[in-house]
């Protein structure tokens, strides 16, 4: 406490000494201070300069109230900037909460709508196939009409059969002799023939095997993995063999390459009705027993001989009509043909009458789905989006079905003027 009180005191003494007895001098940025010594001003670098201190302690106030200022700023931005975040981020669960609360409402409505429309659909599908109905009665009544016609001809019919000297060939084989039958043999399914009593005719060995007719059979077998196909007769000896140069011999008998055949479903009158390429095309004629070819490939189709003629026709013309509506693409076919009975050289037995078979549909373009868009959707948006997509999609199929329709029947029209027979031959 002594020692306080001392220090104190000089300090006073020290303030209250004359001016001429202290001195502050500043020689660049070292301060000198002098005390008196003897009466002169001596440098005295123990002591404190009062000055320095003062201005050193006022810098430091000053200095302590900048940073005291730029930290109230700061936190007072944070503060503002906090605030605005919160205000954003309410705004914007507003905005979010308003957005889903609107699509809400509209998914009401476009429930509502598309209620409406599927009524109006049923409405209309109803009168709709109520009119076909009526339509397509009528059509059958005349298809029909002619086909029993035709049948009628073809009882009458009387032809000389195709005969040959050779036994092989002229082989009778009653159909009730020789039955087709399965077994399942090392897990396929085989075919033989057996008579109406049961007894084995022809051990099953065959994938496919049709019935006797004129003596002969067409069978189908497989031999490490690769199929052949030939006609037999009922000792199950070969009689035509369907490899490569069968294909050269009919190709050389018709003037054409014929490349593709397609298995026969049944053989009538001794004679197979083979197709001899392309689908599309008039491909279809006439083999013997001996697969020499008695009617080229010229018809469309050929039906089952009876009494020496069957049942034929031939592609005149063909037309279609596509568009697209996005997501599907629209189709329908024309097919324009003579039809009437032929005899087994492929001889119109009276003129053929006109025909026109068509069919139409529609397929997608490629699997669709609605995608996600950069921008953010509520669980709302996100279903009336999707719902309102279908309901898009209906509408275009029901417009683009209608427009192919209204095409179709136009077509339709015009040939039913000019004298054709109409067959729809859509399988839905």
């Amino acid at each position: 406490m002594k020692q306080v009180f001392l220090t104190l005191l000089c300090s006073c003494m020290f303030l209250i000494l004359p001016a001429h007895a202290q001195e502050h001098r500043k020689i660049g940025a070292e301060c000198k201070f002098y005390v008196p010594n003897n009466g002169t001003a001596t440098p005295d670098a123990s002591t404190s300069c009062p000055v320095c201190s003062r201005e050193r302690q006022e810098e430091y106030e000053r200095q302590a109230a900048i940073e005291r200022e730029k930290q109230r700023q700061r936190e007072e931005k944070i503060a503002q900037e906090n605030a605005r975040f919160k205000e954003q981020q309410r705004a914007e669960k507003q905005a979010w909460e308003d957005r889903n609360t609107v699509a809400l409402n509209k998914l009401q409505n476009l429930g509502r709508e598309s209620e409406a429309y599927d009524r109006l659909r049923k409405e209309e599908s109803v009168q709709k196939d109520a009119i076909r109905k009526r339509y397509d009665q009528q059509v059958e009544k005349s298809n029909r009409e002619y086909n029993e016609y035709l049948s009628r001809l073809q009882e009458k019919t009387t032809l000389t059969p195709i005969t040959e000297s050779d036994p092989f060939w002229n082989e009778t084989v009653t159909p009730a002799n020789y039955i087709p039958f399965s077994q399942i043999i090392e897990r396929k399914e085989l075919f033989g023939y057996k008579d109406r009593n049961g007894n084995l005719k022809i051990a099953p060995k065959y994938r496919k095997a049709t019935y006797f007719s004129g003596g002969v059979a067409f069978v189908q077998e497989e031999n490490l993995n690769k199929s052949t196909y030939r006609l037999i007769n009922s000792r199950d000896e070969t009689v035509v063999n369907f490899d490569d140069a069968f294909l050269r011999k009919i190709s050389a008998q018709v003037g054409k390459e014929i490349s593709q055949w397609n298995i026969p479903d049944t053989i009538t009158d001794g004679l197979v009705i083979l197709r001899l390429g392309s689908n599309n095309s008039n491909s279809v004629g006439v083999l013997d027993k001996k697969g020499d070819v008695v009617v080229p490939p010229i018809f469309n189709k050929i039906e089952g001989f009876k009494n020496g003629v069957s049942v034929a026709s031939k592609l005149i013309e063909s037309d279609e009509y596509t568009f697209e509506n996005f997501p599907r693409n629209y189709y329908a076919n024309f097919k324009f043909l003579e039809v009437g009975l032929i005899d087994k050289k492929g001889n119109w037995m009276q003129p053929p009458k006109k025909k026109m078979e068509y069919n139409y549909w529609s397929s997608a373009i490629g699997y669709l789905t609605v995608t996600d868009s950069n921008e953010r959707l509520t669980a709302a948006e996100k279903r009336y989006r999707d719902e309102q997509w279908e309901l898009t999609k209906k509408k275009r199929y029901d417009e683009s079905m209608k427009q192919l329709e209204q095409e179709v029947q136009r077509r339709v029209s015009q040939a039913q003027t000019q004298g054709y027979l109409i067959e729809n031959t859509n399988t839905n």
